[in-house]
């Protein structure tokens, strides 16, 4: 049974977590491009981190998703940053060769 996908924010100093839970696909994007756009176009977000510790299944567009959010974020003069990936989801970080990219 699919693990619906759900986002919730707290902050964390100046950066803003962002706590993934769920399935991780390409019917989850628009929600995480969405929610980090909005935030990104805030003057008090100087960062973004993106919390996977809770998400179960992740694949290629959600990859690619957390590098177009990065780059998004550059482009502001922002940071994101993701982090916490456990068990399949670390594997296929790992795998694509994204784990340090992602997490610096």
């Amino acid at each position: 049974m699919a693990v619906p996908f759900a986002i919730r924010d707290t902050v964390d100093g100046d950066a803003l977590v962002l706590s993934l839970a769920g399935e991780f696909d390409l019917t989850a994007v628009p929600s995480l491009r969405d929610r980090v756009g909005d935030l990104l176009a805030r003057d008090a977000v100087h960062g973004i981190v993106v919390d996977l510790s809770a998400v179960t299944f992740l694949d290629s567009s959600g990859i690619g998703e957390f590098v177009r959010c990065r780059h998004a974020a550059a482009d502001a003069g922002k940071r994101l940053r993701v982090v916490g990936a456990q068990g399949r989801v670390a594997a296929v970080l790992d795998l694509s060769g994204m784990t340090a990219h992602l997490a610096s």
